[in-house]
């Protein structure tokens, strides 16, 4: 049996002649967060849709749990959990009658709204109407119903949209316990990089409804360069010193800079103050996750 949870294979889904979701082959392993991300429009909320049955893929397969989807989607689908969008709730109503609604719907025991609102830290509040809820007391509620009934997969569709730091790091704490405290895969889309580096495990990149990457966070680190930043005196015999040793150097705001190369900052230093070149400055920049990320997806713009 496969590890992965979901995997998709030459996932297409077009609206006329535009295709909103190409080729997509998407592989979740088990037990972990997936962060699945890209820009807005990028083709995310259609290929969550398309996992959960929401719309037909125009070409491709889908498979949950090691089942296709088409042929097994009501057994699938009992054992996934969602939020897409905004959560839907009656705002005239408490935490606890909005969960109830849905766990009479379900045939699900009382306990289960117990063991939700305590999941996503709502028991104190569980009697009070949603109209009175925060943004981020809202989500935690759409999460609560769709953890009801104890899926085994969970996805959410930019669930930290729209709230304020405090909303955003309520939810990330929540999406962080669920594999730990329930053994729950869980997919997440988002279109900022630095939220899902916090959660993750592993990555999707999609742009323009193509997957451009997709593996573990220290594979996209992999993808991203390193330049040393030296400040020299004299800064003419420093450069002619390290041309000399076979470096790429660039001149820029009266310092040399080495990129993309593999240097040993602390041999470059011992080499250069052994020629009588006085170094007042040598460190080394490394692309974060976020400049690589916004790298891959502008040269795949430029295709």
């Amino acid at each position: 049996m496969s590890n992965y949870l979901i995997e998709t294979n030459g996932l297409i889904k077009s609206f006329g002649n535009f295709k909103a979701v190409n080729g997509i082959d998407l592989k979740v392993p088990k037990g972990e967060i997936y962060g699945f991300l890209g820009p807005n429009g990028a083709g995310k909320s259609t290929t969550i849709r398309m996992l959960l049955g929401l719309i037909k893929p125009t070409q491709g397969m889908v498979q949950l749990f090691g089942r296709p989807l088409k042929s097994n989607r009501l057994d699938i689908l009992k054992k996934v959990g969602s939020m897409v969008e905004s959560p839907s709730y009656y705002g005239h109503l408490s935490a606890y009658e909005n969960l109830n609604i849905t766990r009479k719907i379900l045939e699900l025991p009382k306990s289960e709204v117990d063991r939700v609102l305590q999941v996503v830290r709502l028991t104190e509040v569980k009697d009070k109407l949603v109209k009175k809820f925060s943004l981020g007391m809202k989500q935690r509620l759409g999460i609560a119903q769709a953890l009801l009934g104890n899926p085994e997969l969970l996805l959410l569709d930019e669930p930290t949209n729209g709230l304020d730091p405090s909303g955003i790091h309520e939810i990330r704490d929540l999406i962080k316990r669920l594999p730990f405290e329930t053994g729950m895969t869980v997919l997440v889309s988002s279109h900022i990089l630095s939220e899902v580096e916090l959660i993750a495990d592993q990555v999707g990149v999609i742009q323009k409804g193509e997957m451009i990457f997709q593996g573990t966070l220290q594979d996209l680190r992999v993808k991203g360069s390193s330049t040393l930043i030296i400040d020299a005196n004299p800064m003419e015999r420093a450069l002619v010193h390290i041309e000399q040793m076979g470096y790429t150097v660039q001149v820029r705001d009266g310092r040399l800079y080495i990129p993309e190369q593999t240097v040993d900052p602390a041999e470059m230093n011992k080499k250069l103050v052994m020629n009588n070149i006085s170094v007042r400055h040598l460190s080394e920049h490394r692309d974060t996750l976020e400049e690589i990320f916004l790298s891959i997806t502008r040269e795949d713009l430029k295709r």
